[in-house]
């Protein structure tokens, strides 16, 4: 883990932020989230994101890709907001961690598992604890950007079918944004 690349892509992240949400209240989310976010991966293993600070470094990734291919197509601000937020429910709870740190040298070795889930953490799906933390702190969305954020993980979930045929533009772009990064790493 190289720690002065972790700090240049997280202040390169909160920079933007800071940008397209209320500052005061981004600055409150930071005071408690900040440190997390810094390091925090996306996934268990390497090829879903599970090295330290691949949230960020993703969500960048995304809301660079989504304002380029938002163009003419919706409102690139909003494509920016939702792919800079979208999956900030895998930082966990207020209290507690999504990720830990894998102690078990076997799923290191035999899966490739970096990190394990924290049990203590609520069961919540990212979205939807995604959803949750933007209104604990204030950092308001539309509706348009609420389903887009949603929808995030995948129309292939149940929950997330009632809204696949009808999907928004903004859906769309984060969608494809997020297929084009994932591609790419």
């Amino acid at each position: 883990m190289d720690t002065d690349k972790l700090l240049t892509q997280y202040e390169s992240y909160v920079k933007i932020f800071r940008k397209y949400f209320d500052e005061t209240k981004v600055d409150k989310f930071l005071d408690d989230f900040g440190t997390r976010l810094v390091t925090c991966p996306r996934g268990l293993i390497l090829d879903e994101g599970g090295s330290y600070g691949d949230l960020v470094h993703f969500s960048s990734q995304v809301a660079i890709s989504s304002k380029n291919f938002s163009k003419g197509l919706c409102d690139p601000k909003s494509a920016v907001r939702v792919s800079l937020v979208h999956e900030l429910g895998k930082l966990g709870s207020l209290e507690e961690e999504l990720f830990l740190s894998q102690d078990s040298q076997w799923h290191r070795e035999k899966l490739g598992q970096h990190f394990k889930y924290n049990e203590k953490c609520p069961k919540m799906s990212a979205a939807h604890r995604t959803l949750y933390l933007l209104q604990k702190y204030g950092l308001e969305v539309s509706q348009e950007e609420w389903i887009a954020i949603l929808t995030s993980q995948g129309l292939h979930f149940p929950e997330n079918g009632f809204y696949g045929k009808n999907k928004s533009v903004l859906t769309a772009v984060l969608h494809f944004a997020r297929s084009v990064v994932n591609s790419s790493e």
